[in-house]
């Protein structure tokens, strides 16, 4: 992060924000704190609530201005919503000049409404970073009718003013852009990159985060539908019968967390199933893990896949995300339609094959998700695409 001889490239980060960090905020700190601050600066703009509070006083945000605009919201946004906002954006764009506005969504108005308010004024970078998007309130009002009206002229504006389209996957990129723009010269996945000696299998941090000789079961997500904790639970149960010796580790905090727990005491698992919150030490945890189960309903590329394979563990994830998160042998997919009876005789049968864990640095690295290498490639994109070089 030294100075360079030159004024760095000016970048705005976009992003909705919900004030929970993870996700879009967790991939935005991780390469900023990879990326040369004397080359490429960045600052951030939260449409929604500032996900970034958690680490405002790190050394790595040191240097960057974090605006909230406390006017959109994760779940569905109503046309007087985008209307405040596109106002808003004028607003800002009248007083703050940058070099890329690098634009974290997965909304075509949304996409729409920044492309409007910049008018040109700096290179364009949309970004998707899920497969996915669903709505919160599924009622069909008027609203919902003015949504599906708009969207294709909302999507066909945001590829003709985007610059740049990236995906954390092709199908989190097919999701936003459509399947043709995956051939594009404008079009690149950006890996969710972790920094892999952190998470790299080690035998005497295992040793330390252990309390118990149960066979650990782990997951790592916000308690939200999307990451399909009910369906977890159930499996869960269904594995205990199998294997009495067994615990399920759940990390992470969410709105559904309440209704998890009380699930899990209508099933009587209390004393079996152990929930960690919000933790800063998961790559510890997911040391003590023996296998990691992920039935999520979408997936853009989870950042936690990436880290439990870094790990070591042998994942059971479900067939509803891309194939692109296996970038290890060590993940199996499943069908979430075929239930949680199968899925735990499956699960039964990966127990009786498991190979001995050991270190998948080489692997994830060959893969490119090692986080300096990734933040090394990102900085040259934006510090090339200003200075009009081509970039492969």
């Amino acid at each position: 992060m030294s100075e360079g001889n030159h004024n760095p490239v000016k970048v705005l980060q976009i992003a909705i924000g919900d004030g929970s960090y993870g996700g879009v905020a967790s991939f935005l700190y991780s390469y900023y704190s990879h990326i040369n601050h004397g080359k490429v600066h960045f600052d951030f703009l939260y449409c929604g609530e500032n996900s970034l509070k958690s680490k405002m006083n790190t050394p790595v945000l040191a240097d960057s201005k974090i605006t909230t605009l406390h006017i959109m919201q994760i779940k569905y946004n109503g046309i007087k919503g985008y209307i405040k906002l596109l106002k808003a954006l004028r607003n800002f764009f009248n007083d703050n000049e940058y070099d890329i506005v690098h634009v974290n969504t997965n909304s075509s108005f949304f996409c729409a409404c920044v492309a409007y308010a910049l008018k040109g004024r700096a290179k364009l970078i949309f970004h998707s970073h899920n497969s996915k998007v669903v709505l919160q309130d599924k009622s069909r009002s008027v609203k919902h009718f003015l949504k599906d009206v708009l969207e294709s002229p909302c999507k066909k504006y945001m590829l003709k003013k985007g610059d740049f389209f990236f995906a954390c996957s092709n199908a989190a990129g097919a999701n936003l852009f459509g399947k043709k723009i995956l051939k594009s010269d404008n079009y690149k996945v950006i890996n969710n990159a972790i920094d892999i000696s952190k998470y790299a299998y080690n035998a005497e941090s295992r040793n330390k985060v252990r309390k118990t000789d149960n066979f650990v079961f782990g997951h790592v997500g916000r308690f939200t539908r999307q990451k399909n904790h009910k369906f977890l639970v159930e499996l869960f149960a269904e594995i205990h019968k199998l294997v009495p010796d067994s615990e399920l580790w759940l990390v992470g905090e969410g709105e559904l967390r309440e209704e998890t727990e009380s699930q899990i005491k209508n099933l009587g698992l209390e004393d079996c199933v152990v929930l960690w919150g919000r933790r800063d030490d998961v790559a510890d945890l997911m040391q003590g893990m023996d296998i990691f189960l992920f039935p999520s309903l979408y997936e853009g590329l989870s950042i936690v896949t990436i880290e439990a394979q870094a790990s070591g563990l042998t994942l059971v994830v479900s067939d509803s995300i891309s194939p692109e998160h296996k970038v290890t042998e060590l993940v199996h997919f499943l069908k979430l339609e075929k239930g949680t009876e199968f899925w735990a005789q499956e699960i039964l049968g990966i127990m009786k094959n498991q190979a001995d864990r050991r270190d998948m640095s080489a692997e994830i690295l060959s893969a490119g998700y090692e986080i300096k290498q990734a933040a090394n490639e990102l900085e040259n994109f934006y510090i090339n695409r200003i200075q009009g070089n081509q970039y492969k």
